[in-house]
C-alpha cells in the first residue's frame, strides 16, 4: 500500500509543482 501510495503522490506532486510554476510565470509575466 505504502508503494501505491508513492507512485500516485510522486507524480501527483511534480504536477502540482508544474502547476505552481505555471502560475508565478504567469503572474510574473502579467507584473512584467
Amino acid at each position: 500500500k505504502e508503494f501505491g501510495n508513492a507512485k500516485l503522490l510522486a507524480p501527483a506532486s511534480l504536477g502540482h509543482i508544474l502547476g505552481a510554476g505555471v502560475i508565478l510565470g504567469l503572474s510574473n509575466a502579467g507584473a512584467l
